[in-house]
């Protein structure tokens, strides 16, 4: 597929502001229009799009695979986040989402956080403005996709790696009804976002996530401050008893297809939940923060990636198992 770049400046024309409240910093409560993007996806490719939201230019990568444009059914729309200090172009380098959109028929999202990072809930971090509203954004973000191109409303879905999988347990939290699953990778649920995610709506989830990472650590950390993260096994608990499931009968030994990557595979599932919500915790035994099945060049500091399991393919199976 043709990589095509296209800066797609859209005019201010949301939400319109008076003198007196043109410049003041957005707050957690700013709400926009969808912008319509009708005719400007005119071909398969990689488009930029720069749209305002809250006062600020915010932009994403949307990947329109070629198999769209003679299809008349409706495509799943994935949307895939970054992890703090990053953008949505890296992600593509690092989970070839796209071009597993070709093969698989869905269009693919990679929206940039707000100077590489993502406003997830947390408090007192510097690097992020928490005026910044960006569950609106990325709700807005996807109202726009289903305005413009022809969506799967019911087929919507979230992933993330580190931050981004804060941020999308986050809009599945405050917009269950929008998502119909997620899948967080090198990031387990944050202790921050408990008190947002009171509602009942089953959404199907993933955690990969590996048992040397020292940026989150598998067995978590709980604070009195409520800003640490829960442990892997406590993630993956706290979205089955959120679903209804049953207790997952058993840990599945994934093949190891590399014995050299000094890693293994485990997988537990808990199945037989409310509309088959089910969860998927997959171990990466001595994997680090990383991406499964996709090394990150030059960083060896995060540690072991296990070439055991694609990431990107296993959370596109699970995806593709369930809509709402």
């Amino acid at each position: 597929m043709k990589r095509v770049l296209l800066i797609l400046v859209i005019a201010l024309c949301v939400i319109p502001v008076s003198a007196q409240d043109a410049t003041p910093e957005p707050t957690a409560e700013v709400t926009e229009t969808p912008v319509d993007l009708t005719n400007i996806f005119t071909e398969p490719g990689i488009f930029e799009v720069n749209q305002p939201f809250g006062g600020r230019d915010r932009s994403y990568l949307v990947s329109i695979p070629e198999s769209y444009f003679p299809s008349e059914a409706p495509m799943p729309l994935v949307v895939v986040l970054h992890g703090a200090g990053g953008n949505g172009e890296g992600m593509i380098s690092l989970t070839d989402f796209s071009p597993l959109n070709e093969l698989a028929n869905f269009i693919a999202v990679y929206p940039n956080g707000l100077n590489g990072f993502w406003n997830d809930g947390r408090i007192g971090d510097p690097r992020i403005d928490d005026t910044i509203d960006d569950v609106s954004f990325l709700t807005t973000l996807v109202l726009s996709m289903q305005d413009t191109l022809n969506i799967d409303a019911s087929r919507v879905y979230f992933t993330g790696y580190s931050m981004g999988g804060f941020m999308s347990m986050r809009v599945a939290c405050r917009a269950p009804e929008m998502v119909a699953a997620v899948a967080s990778v090198a990031a387990t649920m944050p202790q921050y976002i408990l008190s947002e995610c009171t509602g009942t709506t089953p959404i199907p989830f993933m955690l990969i996530h590996g048992t040397n990472d020292t940026v989150i650590p598998w067995l978590g950390y709980v604070t009195q401050s409520g800003t640490g993260y829960l442990s892997a096994l406590d993630t993956a608990a706290y979205w089955a008893n959120r679903n209804g499931c049953e207790a997952p009968s058993g840990i599945v030994d994934f093949p190891d297809i590399d014995p050299d990557d000094e890693t293994r595979v485990l997988i537990e599932t808990y199945q037989n939940c409310t509309n088959d919500a089910e969860v998927s915790l997959v171990g990466v035994y001595r994997g680090g923060h990383t991406w499964a099945g996709h090394p990150f060049r030059g960083l060896s500091q995060l540690g072991l990636t296990t070439n055991d399991l694609d990431a990107t393919a296993t959370i596109w199976t699970f995806f593709n198992a369930h809509q709402r």
